[in-house]
C-alpha cells in the first residue's frame, strides 16, 4: 500500500526540553564567562601581590605546617645570601644559628597540636644565620593563613644590625653619662616641670636625701626633703619655684645649709639648638672648704699687711734711729780729724771714722735689704742705655784700680750698644759693686774685663747679659752656694780688704726685683764671672713718629713761647723729650736732674709747666710735688707726674697730692703730647 509523503513531528513535550536545554546552556556560558572574569582577576590580584611583596625591602617568606619554605621574595635572598631555588623547599631553620633549631622545631610542634605560642608573634627578636654563616639580628612578624585546606604561615623579616649597633652605642653614652654623672664632684639634678628627670649619687650626697626618696616617682617628697637642709628652706623654695617656668634664665648663687656648708648652684635650661625646652639642669657644689680657706686667706693677708706696715714702720724709726747716732760720730770724728792732734790721737780718730764708714754702709744695706723683702723698695724701670751707663762706672771705679794696680777694661763692650729695662740708680749700684769686688779681691796686676752677650729669658724673650770677669784666686765650687747669702764672705774677712759681706745679696735682690738674674761663673785658679741679665727694650727714640711734616712746624711757630722744667735724673729719658719736643719750637726745655735743683729752677723761672719724675737721687719726686704747691711762687704751676710706678693707688695718691694728670713710662707720644698741650692750654 503506497503511503503519502509523511513527516513525523515531534511529540508536544519535546519543545519544553529543548528550551531548558538552551537555557541551561546559557547559564554555563554565563557562569564559565564570570569565571574567565574572576580567574583574571585572581591572576591580577597575585600579580600586584607579588609586585607588593618582591619590592617589599623587608624579607618575606612563606612557610607550611612542617615549617618548609614555599615561597620567598627578593629582600629575603639579598638578606641571606642565598638564591630563591636554593631556598624553597629547604626548612626555615637552616636560616637560623643551630642552637636555635631544635627549640624552632618543638615550638612549631607544639602550637600546631594545642594552638599554644611560644614566642610572641609581633616584633620578635632573633638573631639570624646568612649564608656565609655570620649571624644578623633580624626582628620577625608572623601570620597564619589558609589556602585549599592547608595551614601556612607568613614572616616578614627587618634586618635591624643598624639599629641595634645604635641601641648598644646609646646605651654605652648612657652608662658612660651616667658613670661620669656619678662620680662627678658636683651634684646634678635634671628636672622639668616638677618631674626629676634624672639625679646623680652626689647630689642625694650633698643634700642627704634618704635611699627610698631618691625614686624619681617621688620627687615631691625629695623635694620638700632638700627644702628643708637650707638654712633658708622659704628663700631656697622660692628660687626653684620662680625658676621652674622660666625656660630662659640662667641662675647662679650660693646657699647656705642648716649645717653650715656653703653650696655653689648653679642653674641652666636644657634645649635643643632648635630652641626646644627638655628640662632645667641643676649643678651644685660643696665649697664650704673653700670658703673657709677664703676667710682664713683674708685674714692672713690682713696679718700680713699689718706686719708689713709695723715691719715699714719699724724700718724709718730704726733708720733715724741708727743714722742720727752715727751723724754725731762721724760728725764729730770729722771735726777732730780737723784739730791738731798727736799722732797717736790722730790715729785713733781715722780708726773712729773707718770704722764709722763701715757701720753707716752696713745699717745701710742692711736697711735697703729689708726694704726689698718688705716690698718697700721703690723702683724707677725705664729704658737705660748699657753701654752708657757702664762707661759711667768704668770711670767711677777706675782711680781704685790703678792704685792696685788692676788692669781695667778702656770702655764698654761692643755688644752693649743697646737698652734694658732697669732703675738707673740701682743698676749703677749693682755694676760698681761688681766692678769695685772684682778689682779688691783681685791679684795685683790683674785684669778686670766687661764682656756683653745677648740671653734668653723665660718663654725665649730677649734679654742682655753684661759680665764682668777678673783674673782673682776664685771661688770653690762647693762654696758658690755661699756666695748671696747675707753677712758671708768666704774667708775674705781674713784677707785685710775691707767689706760687710751684703753687697753681693743686695746686688742679687735689686737685679731680681728689675726682672732680672745675678749668676757667677768661677774656676779656682783663674778667676770669676758675675752675669747680670736684665730684659731688653727698645731704644726709646725708635717710638717716635717718623719725621713730622714742615706744616705741622709752620703750625707751632703761631702758638706762644711756653717754658717747661722737666726734673728727671735719666739722660736717655731727658733726651726723649727733648727730641718729642722738637716739633714744638715754641716750648724751651729746662732740664733738672735733681729735686732740690728742680726746686730752685721752679721759683727762679716760673714755668708754664712741671714734667716730675718721683725717683730722683736726692730727694723724691712726691716731695717736690708737695713743695711745689706749698710755694706760692709755684703754687699755680700745672705738674705732670712721669714714672714707670703705674699702680692705682700710687696714681690716686700723686693726683690728689695735686698732680694735674699721671703718664706711666715707656711714654705713649701722642698721649704725653695731648697732656702737655692741655696742661698749657693749648687748642688741638
Amino acid at each position: 500500500m503506497s503511503h503519502p509523503d509523511f513527516t513525523p513531528t515531534p511529540p508536544e513535550s519535546a519543545a519544553p526540553d529543548a528550551a531548558a536545554l538552551h537555557a541551561r546552556i546559557a547559564e554555563l556560558e554565563r557562569q564559565l564567562d564570570e569565571a574567565r572574569t574572576a580567574g583574571a582577576a585572581l591572576a591580577e590580584n597575585e600579580q600586584r601581590y607579588r609586585a607588593l611583596v618582591d619590592a617589599d625591602p623587608d624579607g618575606v617568606v612563606i612557610i607550611d605546617a612542617e615549617s618548609t619554605i614555599v615561597a620567598v621574595n627578593p629582600a629575603m635572598c639579598r638578606m641571606f645570601g642565598y638564591p630563591a631555588q636554593q631556598m624553597v623547599g629547604k626548612p626555615l631553620t637552616v636560616l637560623m644559628p643551630h642552637r636555635l633549631r631544635a627549640g624552632h622545631m618543638g615550638g612549631t610542634r607544639r602550637y600546631m597540636m594545642t594552638g599554644e605560642r611560644s614566642i610572641p608573634w609581633r616584633g620578635v627578636q632573633v638573631p639570624a644565620l646568612r649564608r656565609d654563616g655570620s649571624e644578623f639580628p633580624v626582628e620577625i612578624n608572623f601570620g597564619e593563613y589558609r589556602s585549599d585546606g592547608q595551614r601556612f604561615f607568613a614572616g616578614f623579616m627587618t634586618d635591624i644590625t643598624e639599629r641595634v649597633r645604635d641601641q648598644e652605642a646609646l646605651q654605652f653614652q648612657t652608662t658612660l653619662l651616667q658613670a661620669q654623672s656619678n662620680v662627678a664632684i658636683d651634684g646634678i639634678l635634671v628636672s622639668h616641670q616638677g618631674r626629676v628627670l634624672n639625679m646623680n649619687r652626689r647630689y642625694a650626697e650633698i643634700f642627704t636625701i634618704p635611699e627610698e626618696l631618691r625614686a624619681p616617682e617621688r620627687c615631691v617628697e625629695m623635694f620638700a626633703w632638700a627644702t628643708r637642709q637650707a638654712a633658708d628652706p622659704d628663700g631656697y623654695r622660692r628660687t626653684i619655684e620662680g625658676l621652674r617656668e622660666d625656660f630662659h634664665t640662667v641662675h647662679r648663687d650660693e646657699v647656705l645649709l642648716a649645717d653650715g656648708r656653703v653650696l655653689d648652684r648653679y642653674s641652666a635650661p636644657l634645649a635643643s639648638e632648635a630652641g626646644e625646652v627638655y628640662g632645667r639642669i641643676w649643678m651644685v657644689r660643696d665649697i664650704t672648704e673653700r670658703k673657709q680657706f677664703e676667710v682664713k686667706l683674708k685674714e692672713a693677708k690682713e696679718a700680713a699687711e699689718a706686719a708689713n706696715e709695723a715691719k715699714s714702720e719699724f724700718l724709718s724709726r730704726m733708720s733715724h734711729e741708727l743714722r742720727t747716732p752715727m751723724n754725731s760720730i762721724l760728725g764729730f770724728g770729722q771735726l777732730l780729724q780737723r784739730s791738731p792732734l798727736p799722732a797717736d790721737q790722730a790715729r785713733s780718730v781715722e780708726h773712729i771714722l773707718k770704722a764709722g764708714r763701715h757701720l753707716l754702709n752696713l745699717i745701710n744695706e742692711v736697711l735697703e735689704i729689708a726694704r726689698i723683702e718688705a716690698n718697700q723698695q721703690q723702683l724707677s724701670l725705664e729704658p737705660v742705655h748699657a753701654a752708657t751707663l757702664l762707661n759711667e762706672a768704668l770711670a767711677l771705679v777706675r782711680p781704685t784700680a790703678d792704685q792696685r794696680p788692676v788692669q781695667l777694661s778702656a770702655r764698654a763692650p761692643q755688644g752693649s750698644d743697646a737698652y734694658v729695662r732697669a732703675d738707673q740708680q740701682r743698676l749703677m749700684q749693682v755694676l760698681l759693686n761688681l766692678l769695685s769686688n772684682a778689682i779688691k779681691y783681685n791679684r795685683s796686676g790683674g785684669a778686670v774685663e766687661l764682656l756683653a752677650r745677648p740671653a734668653a729669658g723665660a718663654g725665649g724673650s730677649g734679654f742682655l747679659a753684661i759680665g764682668v770677669r777678673d783674673t782673682g784666686p776664685g771661688i770653690p765650687p762647693d762654696r758658690l752656694g755661699e756666695l748671696f747669702v747675707a753677712f758671708s764672705r768666704l774667708g775674705a774677712e781674713r784677707s785685710g780688704v775691707e767689706g760687710t759681706g751684703l753687697g753681693l745679696a743686695l746686688s742679687q735682690r735689686l737685679v731680681e726685683v728689675m726682672g732680672g738674674q745675678l749668676r757667677v761663673e768661677s774656676t779656682v785658679g783663674e778667676g770669676s764671672t758675675f752675669w747680670v741679665e736684665l730684659p731688653v727694650t727698645e731704644n726709646p727714640r725708635e717710638r717716635l713718629e717718623p719725621g713730622r711734616t714742615d706744616g705741622a712746624r709752620a703750625d707751632t711757630m703761631a702758638r706762644p713761647a711756653r717754658t717747661i722744667l722737666y726734673v728727671e735724673d735719666n739722660l736717655a729719658n731727658l733726651d726723649l723729650v727733648e727730641t718729642i719736643l722738637m716739633d714744638r719750637p715754641e716750648i724751651s726745655l729746662i732740664p733738672a736732674l735733681q729735686g732740690r735743683l728742680g726746686l730752685q729752677l721752679a721759683r727762679e723761672h716760673r714755668p708754664d709747666l712741671v714734667l716730675l719724675d718721683l725717683h730722683l737721687p736726692d730727694i723724691s719726686g712726691e716731695m717736690v710735688l708737695h713743695e711745689l704747691r706749698a710755694d706760692d711762687r709755684t703754687r699755680h704751676v700745672p705738674v705732670l707726674v712721669i714714672s714707670a710706678d703705674a699702680t692705682t693707688r700710687q696714681v690716686e695718691r700723686l693726683r690728689a697730692a695735686g698732680a694735674r694728670d699721671y703718664l706711666t713710662k715707656p711714654l705713649d707720644v701722642d698721649q704725653f703730647l695731648t697732656a702737655v698741650d692741655a696742661a698749657l692750654g693749648v687748642e688741638g
